[in-house]
């Protein structure tokens, strides 16, 4: 129902733009009504040549030029003196065309135009039985401007008027005008039913995109749900890891459910565009059918098609452009060939989509104001102003709003740089979460508490990447002084050999372990120091894997660990050391 009222809204708005804006064939001959005593300009349609100035006498119905007439040419409008402006001996010709046609309808008279002389001049007459009408006088400047004699002129114009006033008067009977009328009520019906075929249809396509919108916002359910809290530090990092396994999952999913929504919308789109160019060039039609709305057809068909064409020039090159923006990020990520030079395919999954959305945003605005440029090129407004005038707005809001530069011009050095991307687990300056979504000016994190935390990009000073390419454990334990100290090595490295060559941890583990030895010695005991590489997010995992092994490998193989050591103290006073006289003396 709310698309139906959204077409019928759009054609009855077309219908009296059509209607109220554009200028009707009898009044395309503008007429001065400047006040002012200087005034020199032309007006509109109205041409100079030296001392004369040319017009065209138009028809009422067609708006097509009959013929053109000639005048002396006057510099001041206001005050013409005895001198007739060329538009108003147009628009004098045009009135008495208008009357001479309403006789004729009325009287149903046979029309004959005939060349007269009159007080020495050669005169366009219609006559009636009843009246004679005096459509044009043929003068001097008329001849000069042709080319030819008084004579041929008056022959050109008596052709010219003759065919005009027939079909005029033709067209304007009121049984051809209902006949007329009918048919466009006709070519309106099929407009009319074609628009309906493409509302179902484009329903359709709707059905279906409502369907997919579902799946997809499952899938952001899915990745963004929220975990319960956690009291430990070790638990919510579990629970980042977990909420990232899920985002990683849903992904993909989500990146291929999102091009067919661009597919169907798309679909959808061509669709409203066959309706809005159904209702306006049948709207062109069916006025071509009206004889009293004929003049409106070359206005029609100027400005604003031009500004239809580009509307729908630029809507579709952004639908393209983000048609290939998308196959372009896809390709990038599954790329083999890029592997080694911009990571694992994960890490080009989860960048391709975060600049996927940064560029799409940017050539949306690019196109937007390239359309917008344009279209006051094509109604006459001066684009160089609007750009000097937006560059100064510009200058004057980044004065005011010098964060929001900041936070454009960080945004963009951190999707260059790959700091982070969407999907990154990432400690900002105090906070830490998955990121969830990227664009030039702020970053959104979603805590381990599920927790949605916004941060404009200038505050970001530093940034910690938990899920940058790989990940560390870093393992360090004391033994005693009393221990085998080769024996607690060759024990570390044989608990490390064994759980990277487990199957069930091998795939977090892509790098055999490297035991590094004594990293330290101290009271307490011998530091010995493990680094196992992991893959991003499961060194916390792996860790706790490590630490339980070794735990039972030394109890098994008794090394001891190390302790702190004590002196006990029994608080006797030590002989010889300078005590007081027993006798008390002093």
């Amino acid at each position: 129902m709310a698309r139906i009222l959204r077409v019928v809204i759009f054609c009855v708005l077309t219908l009296a733009l059509n209607l109220s804006v554009a200028p009707l064939a009898t009044s395309q001959l503008s007429v001065s009504t400047n006040t002012n005593a200087n005034s020199s300009f032309l007006p509109s349609k109205v041409s100079r040549f030296g001392n004369i100035e040319v017009t065209a006498v138009r028809s009422r119905l067609t708006g097509k030029p009959l013929f053109e007439v000639a005048s002396a040419t006057v510099l001041n409008r206001s005050s013409p003196g005895d001198k007739v402006p060329v538009e108003v001996r147009a628009a004098q010709i045009v009135g008495t065309l208008d009357r001479t046609i309403t006789h004729f309808v009325q009287t149903k008279e046979p029309l004959q135009v005939l060349v007269s002389q009159l007080n020495g001049a050669l005169v366009l007459v219609a006559n009636s039985q009843s009246r004679q009408f005096q459509l044009a006088t043929v003068t001097d400047l008329d001849a000069y401007y042709y080319g030819q004699s008084q004579a041929d002129v008056a022959t050109q114009w008596q052709k010219s008027l003759q065919q005009e006033l027939t079909e005029e008067v033709r067209l304007t009977s009121p049984t051809v005008f209902l006949d007329y009328l009918f048919t466009a009520f006709k070519l309106f019906l099929m407009i009319f039913v074609a628009s309906c075929l493409l509302w179902l249809l484009q329903r359709s396509f709707r059905r279906k995109w409502k369907v997919l919108r579902a799946q997809q916002k499952a899938h952001q359910l899915e990745a963004k749900t929220d975990l319960k809290e956690s009291e430990t530090s070790d638990l919510q990092e579990e629970v980042v890891v977990q909420l990232r396994s899920q985002f990683l999952l849903t992904l993909q999913g989500f990146l291929s459910l999102k091009r067919q929504l661009w597919l169907y919308s798309s679909l959808r789109w061509l669709l409203f565009w066959a309706q809005v160019l159904l209702w306006y060039f049948g709207t062109f039609i069916v006025i071509s059918q009206i004889p009293y709305l004929m003049g409106y057809r070359n206005w029609l068909w100027g400005t604003p098609v031009q500004i239809l064409l580009i509307w729908f020039a630029t809507g579709l090159s952004i639908r393209i452009s983000h048609g290939l923006i998308d196959r372009f990020s896809q390709n990038w990520a599954n790329s083999h060939f890029l592997s080694q030079a911009l990571g694992d395919s994960q890490r080009r999954l989860l960048r391709s989509a975060t600049i996927k959305t940064a560029a799409d945003g940017l050539i949306t605005f690019v196109l937007s104001i390239t359309g917008i440029l344009g279209a006051l090129n094509v109604l006459g407004i001066p684009t160089g102003s609007v750009l000097a005038g937006g560059a100064i707005l510009g200058l004057a809001i980044s004065f005011g709003s010098q964060s929001l530069v900041k936070d454009l011009v960080n945004g963009c050095l951190i999707l260059v740089e790959d700091q982070f991307a969407v999907g990154d687990v990432v400690r900002l300056n105090s906070f830490q979460g998955l990121v969830e979504n990227l664009n030039l000016r702020v970053t959104q994190l979603r805590s381990p508490d599920g927790k949605l935390i916004t941060v404009p990009n200038s505050s970001i000073t530093a940034v910690e990447n938990l899920t940058r390419s790989w990940s560390r454990v870093d393992f360090s334990i004391e033994v005693a002084y009393e221990a085998d100290l080769k024996k607690a090595l060759a024990v570390l490295q044989q608990v490390a050999q064994q759980l990277y060559e487990d199957p069930a941890w091998q795939p977090k583990i892509p790098e055999p372990p490297e035991v590094l030895g004594v990293d330290n010695l101290s009271h307490t005991g011998m530091l010995l120091r493990v680094w196992i590489k992991t893959v991003p997010l499961e060194q916390w995992r792996v860790g706790r894997e490590f630490r339980y092994r070794v735990r039972l490998a030394f109890e098994d193989q008794n090394v001891p660990i190390g302790k702190p050591q004590l002196i006990a103290s029994t608080g006797e006073q030590p002989k010889g050391n300078g005590a007081l006289p027993s006798d008390g003396s002093h």
